[in-house]
């Protein structure tokens, strides 16, 4: 990285998005805040939308210092959750900017197009579930859903996930383990007439594709950025917390 910042004769280095400043996905994290970046007061350091993906700081405080050290540095720092406008402050002694995640700086036609430059084929479908944490408590909710509203429920996710499979599965069935392309994801929330998501970007490719979509809650990834996103849109009713005992109407419209 050193290297690289240093012959590449950059203008500027942009930090962006998903979880980046969260250290249980990053075990870089300081690369993350530019440490490669060495006495160069020309170059531009910038964040866009670097997201925490939780309403705690989890960062622990040697990294702390580390990072606030680094962030002080930056040109402007804008981040993904309205929360992580407040822990920048406290935690980095940055000022923060509140923005929207990257994804949704394009509108859904640019979306559209490149799915049909791909000739991806309709999906058979019209309930698309995209679940990264599949349970039964989740796959009963679904099936409800299904049937109440006589949908069909469909899927892109392959039958062996990255967080279940095994060394077995790749080698004796590796068609089961491989992920979509990303325009055959995207078709599903084209062909679909409801979404269920468990995760953020299926929440945001809902909103952009104007789908009627319900979030289940998924405190493992982070549910502060459900709750900036949803409550951007004042959408926090489509935002399940409990699978329990849900008491939704699940054909209620959304504006």
């Amino acid at each position: 990285f050193c290297n690289e910042a240093k012959n590449g004769h950059y203008d500027a280095f942009v930090v962006v998005s998903d979880q980046c400043w969260r250290p249980c996905f990053n075990p870089f994290l300081t690369s993350m805040f530019l440490d490669f970046v060495k006495d160069d007061k020309e170059v531009k350091k910038i964040a866009y939308a670097a997201s925490l993906g939780t309403d705690t700081w989890d960062i622990d405080d040697e990294d702390t210092t580390l990072c606030a050290s680094l962030a002080q540095e930056f040109d402007l720092i804008t981040v993904r959750e309205k929360n992580a406008v407040e822990l920048c402050k406290k935690h980095l002694g940055v000022k923060a900017y509140h923005v929207l995640d990257p994804t949704m700086l394009l509108s859904k036609e640019d979306y559209v197009s490149i799915v049909r430059e791909e000739k991806e084929k309709q999906h058979s479908g019209t309930l698309f579930h995209y679940i990264l944490d599949p349970t039964s408590k989740k796959s009963s909710m679904i099936s409800t859903i299904a049937s109440e509203l006589n949908l069909m429920p469909f899927t892109v996710m392959p039958k062996c996930q990255a967080e279940n499979r095994t060394k077995k599965d790749v080698k004796n069935r590796i068609e089961d383990c491989v992920f979509p392309s990303v325009t055959n994801w995207l078709r599903g929330f084209m062909d679909a007439k409801m979404v269920v998501v468990d995760s953020f970007h299926g929440a945001v490719f809902s909103i952009i594709f104007n789908k009627p979509f319900w979030v289940i809650a998924n405190e493992g990834r982070g549910n502060a950025r459900f709750d900036s996103l949803l409550g951007l849109f004042h959408l926090e009713n489509r935002f399940i917390k409990s699978l329990s005992n849900p008491d939704n109407r699940w054909d209620e419209p959304i504006e």
